[in-house]
């Protein structure tokens, strides 16, 4: 039943972000402009939230799904934390504090989501998980700053 109440949380959310999503502009030069990821990512991520209270009444139920569901608590759990990640991580690329906080705060949240992915936290994750991600941070900026030639917020 728990599954069922967080589907149906998160599906409402989904339909807010959703309606909002219709206020941000349409595309005027390019050929999916601007409102597209923020109706494609909500309409995703509701089709999976109906999917999940679809799977949380059948565990309700007792139709020999109840295991699969009481395994899924430490599966919500890393995923509250990886979004709890990412949450911080966008309000500090939101802050505009420079290329190095950039790199750092890339570094960490891909260090902090790989050890969760993984399932453990030992000195050699968290070293590779660091070393990926200031390697991606950089890669990255690389990219976008001398092969897209756009200019990143500084």
């Amino acid at each position: 039943m728990r599954d069922a109440a967080t589907g149906l949380v998160l599906a409402v959310l989904m339909v807010v972000l959703l309606w909002q999503a219709q206020s941000i502009p349409g595309p005027q030069f390019e050929p999916l402009g601007p409102r597209f990821m923020a109706v494609v990512v909500p309409g995703l991520i509701l089709a999976l939230a109906l999917a999940l209270m679809v799977r949380g009444l059948r565990a309700a139920h007792g139709d020999g799904t109840l295991r699969v569901a009481l395994n899924l608590d430490r599966r919500i759990a890393i995923a509250a934390a990886v979004f709890a990640a990412l949450a911080v991580y966008a309000v500090l690329l939101e802050l505009r504090l420079g290329y190095w906080a950039y790199v750092v705060s890339t570094a960490a949240v891909f260090t902090v989501c790989g050890a969760l992915a993984v399932g453990r936290v030992t000195p050699r994750i968290l070293g590779l998980g660091a070393a990926v991600g200031f390697g991606l941070a950089f890669a990255v900026a690389y990219v976008f700053t001398e092969v897209l030639y756009v200019t990143l917020p500084s």
